[in-house]
């Protein structure tokens, strides 16, 4: 809940009052946000990298995650607009936060409910956890995909329309950085997947989850499919949360 209501509050705030409040001076506060959207990505990555604890990992890659969702922000305005704003930065942004919280309420309960019966936070304790919990492997695995940004998840979609608002904005070269960005984060995302699915258990014993736990996992990763798949839905909820900030 720390990961995603923290963010929400935030992102909400700065949304409501730098496109009210501050909508006149556009240019500085874009360039601003732009800049503080590389140096997030580029912290939280590099040190996410260097990470052999779920949790520390995690926390930074959330570090990272905030620097892609201020690119909605600096995208706000377009090239050569000199009237208005537009909702495409915004609405992208608030779609790769959805996107994000699926995504993280499935990967946090998956490692809830293996870490207390490993007793161990670091990543190669869950060594071949495919064998012992499969469908926690691939509910994690499926959220780690998604943090990545690979095709047919909820957070490929996120990051397409958020890089996507920043070309439209002018700032091709901050997407090509969050691209950049994207590329580091797999590989430690990706080398969770391997260690799950390619290393030897320590034990045999299979791990058994709670009834609630398994229902939560399943409904998030359907959502974390359905907005990879189908993500007008959310998208339509996007554009009109941002309609009403701006009323």
């Amino acid at each position: 809940y720390l990961a995603v209501l923290s963010k929400a509050a935030i992102l909400a705030i700065l949304v409501r009052v730098f496109l009210m409040g501050f909508s006149s001076h556009h240019t500085e506060w874009v360039t601003l946000f732009a800049f503080l959207s590389v140096a997030t990505m580029v912290v939280g990555n590099l040190v996410a990298l260097a990470q052999n604890n779920f949790k520390r990992l995690l926390g930074y890659s959330a570090i990272a995650h905030s620097g892609y969702m201020l690119i909605g922000l600096a995208s706000v305005t377009s090239a050569g607009q000199t009237e208005g704003l537009s909702s495409a930065g915004p609405a992208s942004l608030v779609f790769y936060f959805g996107a994000y919280t699926v995504t993280v309420l499935a990967a946090f309960p998956s490692l809830l409910v293996i870490l207390p019966r490993i007793d161990n936070d670091r990543i190669d304790s869950i060594s071949g956890l495919s064998s012992r919990a499969p469908w926690i492997a691939a509910s994690l695995a499926l959220a780690l995909v998604s943090l990545t940004g690979l095709p047919l998840t909820a957070g490929f979609m996120g990051k397409l329309f958020l890089f996507t608002a920043a070309v439209n904005a002018g700032l091709v070269w901050l997407a090509i950085l969050g691209v950049i960005n994207s590329v580091i984060s797999a590989y430690y995302y990706l080398r969770i997947i391997r260690i799950m699915y390619t290393g030897r258990p320590p034990t045999n014993d299979p791990i058994k989850i709670p009834f609630s736990a398994a229902i939560s996992i399943f409904i998030t990763s359907i959502a974390i499919l359905f907005w990879g798949i189908l993500p007008n839905t959310l998208l339509n909820m996007a554009n009109t949360i941002i309609e009403s900030l701006l009323l």
